[in-house]
């Protein structure tokens, strides 16, 4: 038997699935939620996708509500960006990249880090193209990621391997 004084309260939010730490049923109720509901959920089920079935979540239910959440913020992020700017084929390649620039600057795995690197992008590029050319946006962003590759390769908030 697992003693209840040394089990942490970090089941599924800590990165580790101990599945012989003792729970209630509302703590399970909650784990599975709080499974479902966080932002980083599906990457614990694809590190313990067993481990997560063995405690009673529906994995494929789950997959599916990642997947489907994933496609409605693609959907809204489509929507928005087609008021702003006219849709062809050669639109996607820029954004794309401008939102590895973000990843890469935030630090890969951190929703902070990419939360952070959208600002500092965002405000890099406002910045440049009212104090300089609008043209010169996107090499600030390029000089922003170049001193965040040389000066913490990781990223701003990305852990060392």
């Amino acid at each position: 038997m697992v003693d209840p004084k040394e089990t942490t309260d970090d089941a599924f939010l800590g990165g580790a699935l101990r599945i012989l730490q003792p729970k209630t049923g509302f703590r399970a109720g909650m784990d599975s939620l709080l499974l479902a509901a966080s932002i980083d959920g599906r990457g614990h089920i694809l590190d313990v996708g067993a481990g997560a079935g063995v405690v009673g979540l529906d994995v494929r239910q789950l997959y599916a509500l990642t997947f489907g959440l994933g496609l409605a913020c693609v959907g809204a992020a489509g929507a928005l960006l087609v008021t702003i700017a006219d849709a062809a084929p050669a639109l996607g390649p820029a954004y794309t990249l401008l939102a590895f620039i973000i990843v890469i600057i935030g630090g890969m795995g951190s929703m902070t880090g990419a939360l952070v690197g959208g600002v500092l992008i965002g405000v890099s590029e406002a910045l440049a193209g009212f104090l300089f050319a609008p043209s010169m946006k996107s090499m600030f962003s390029f000089a922003l990621l170049i001193a965040v590759l040389v000066l913490r390769p990781q990223g701003l908030m990305g852990q060392r391997p």
